[in-house]
């Protein structure tokens, strides 16, 4: 079985294919961060990366975690868009889609490079780069005949097992109920700063103050 976990950054995805490799449900990380990785790297072509995430296969089953970062890494590298490389490296995948609030995403992914100081203009940058993220990933699935799995990770945020437990029903695997998925491994430093919740509320009073005056 192959499965392909896709959000935006800061979903919070890499939480749900953390809790997945606990339950034995592949091992599924994000292999197109050139960072980490090197399945992308000078040398790759369609073949090599293939084989590279063959041996990444786990319990019979490959998953892998995808988001816009990736894809564009992807296209520099091997000059392909995602429905080729999943027609190839992941015949039949099955499609799990993770969406979060794209404000805190927004916040958080904004105090990264600046912890002390939070840039209003790269937040408001930030916030549409990501609500176009998600409409792009939803594009796709309608040009694509695509019906992905969909997951709020403030569910999982709350109760992983239940999330995780959904999902295993809907790809059709028994569920091992005697794991029990640690929620606190959703926070960071950057979900429980101190001035994400400041942030976010003011974000949502400016938002309000527009529609009243509409």
């Amino acid at each position: 079985m192959n499965y392909l976990i896709v959000s935006t950054g800061r979903s919070r995805s890499g939480v749900l294919a953390a809790h997945l490799s606990t339950l034995g449900c592949g091992e599924p990380n994000e292999f197109f961060e050139v960072a980490r990785f090197d399945v992308l790297n000078e040398n790759a072509t369609i073949d090599s990366v293939k084989d590279a995430l063959e041996a990444r296969r786990s319990n019979g089953i490959l998953g892998m975690r995808m988001v816009w970062s990736h894809v564009r890494a992807m296209h520099e590298c091997l000059s392909i868009g995602i429905k080729e490389f999943t027609d190839t490296c992941l015949p039949d995948t099955r499609y799990i889609y993770v969406e979060r609030d794209p404000w805190r995403q927004a916040i958080e992914s904004s105090l990264q490079d600046a912890p002390d100081k939070v840039p209003v203009k790269k937040i408001k940058r930030r916030v549409a780069q990501i609500i176009i993220g998600y409409q792009a990933w939803d594009d796709y699935f309608t040009k694509h005949d695509i019906a992905p799995y969909r997951i709020r990770s403030e569910d999982f945020q709350t109760d992983p097992n239940a999330v995780c437990k959904g999902l295993y029903q809907w790809l059709g695997m028994e569920y091992p109920s005697e794991i029990k998925l640690d929620a606190s491994i959703f926070d960071d430093a950057l979900t429980t700063h101190e001035v994400v919740e400041k942030w976010y509320n003011r974000c949502l009073g400016n938002l309000s103050r527009l529609l009243r005056e509409e």
